[in-house]
């Protein structure tokens, strides 16, 4: 087996076939797809955080990519000791990066309830059980989606385009607490292959100002067309107004006339208040994602 750091759209088509070919029919679009590598690609040099396994003859036979984030994403062809050397190569590719002040000293890793072998190599690894989840929700469009209805003096528009970038990255940062999104972040998604303008909503309050966002988007998965309603996000003045509700509402109508047969979201399984919007707007639990986190010796990365 030969490993080598990734090193072009060459590459990135291949670990695409690859996921086509190990995931099961149901996990297909499963993060990370082709636009969660394009967002990341669009601000990094991949070849410091992906790394390639290949077979003598040069075909692939995993990848394994630590992210900004510090989360560990790999996949495999199952073969003895390969799982092994990706976790390996995660934690060594993990303390070299640098960890900024007040944040946690870990890797994190994750995958669905259902994958007992994955659970199995990270806890093998030293990977603790973390209590937060990833809970993924799915509207199957069996019927039309329910109409989205709006407190008066509200507006739901699509974004204005490049020009709001800065006030959508405020919103953002006010509903979930955190300064990670940046208008370069918001940028890349906005340049990835599958991104439409015209399924990148916002709620606009009477006094002009954002008050929520959703981007939605299509993919394919097989033959058929799934849609996402995801990320949502709610300006804390303006949220228990079922904003969201609305926007995942007008999203799935948006994305069935566009021939999704499905749409899906996800949230934390702490998210509370996302997981009402989901449920009133006619989602359904469809899956949990776990998550594991190792923890580094205190000076590891620091900075």
């Amino acid at each position: 087996m030969k490993t080598r750091l990734y090193e072009g759209e060459e590459d990135l088509e291949r670990i695409l076939a690859l996921q086509a070919a190990v995931r099961p029919p149901q996990q297909r679009s499963d993060f990370p797809g082709r636009v969660d590598f394009e967002e990341f690609l669009a601000q990094h040099d991949a070849a410091d955080w992906i790394q390639l396994w290949e077979d003598d003859r040069g075909d692939l036979q995993g990848y394994a990519w630590v992210d900004d984030y510090r989360n560990l994403h790999f996949e495999y062809r199952p073969q003895p000791g390969l799982g092994d050397a990706m976790v390996r190569w995660g934690l060594a590719r993990a303390a070299e990066l640098p960890v900024e002040e007040g944040d946690e000293n870990l890797l994190d890793s994750s995958c669905r309830g259902s994958a007992a072998e994955r659970i199995a190599l990270l806890r093998c690894h030293g990977f603790a059980d973390s209590p937060v989840r990833t809970v993924h929700y799915v509207h199957r469009l069996n019927t039309p989606p329910q109409a989205p209805q709006l407190p008066e003096g509200f507006l739901m528009r699509p974004l204005a385009g490049e020009e709001e970038v800065g006030a959508v990255v405020a919103l953002h940062r006010a509903a979930f607490g955190t300064e990670q999104m940046t208008e370069e972040d918001r940028l890349a998604t906005m340049h990835t292959s599958e991104y439409c303008p015209e399924l990148d909503w916002v709620v606009q309050a009477g006094d002009g100002r954002l008050a929520a966002y959703c981007t939605g988007s299509l993919s394919p998965a097989g033959e058929q067309m799934v849609g996402y309603t995801d990320p949502v996000a709610v300006h804390p003045d303006f949220q228990r107004l079922g904003l969201a509700k609305a926007l995942l509402c007008a999203g799935a109508a948006a994305l069935q006339a566009r021939g999704a047969v499905c749409v899906r979201l996800g949230t934390t399984s702490e998210n509370t208040g996302m997981r009402r919007a989901a449920e009133a707007a006619g989602f359904e639990l469809d899956y949990e994602v776990l998550w594991f986190s190792h923890p580094f010796p205190a000076e590891a990365g620091s900075v």
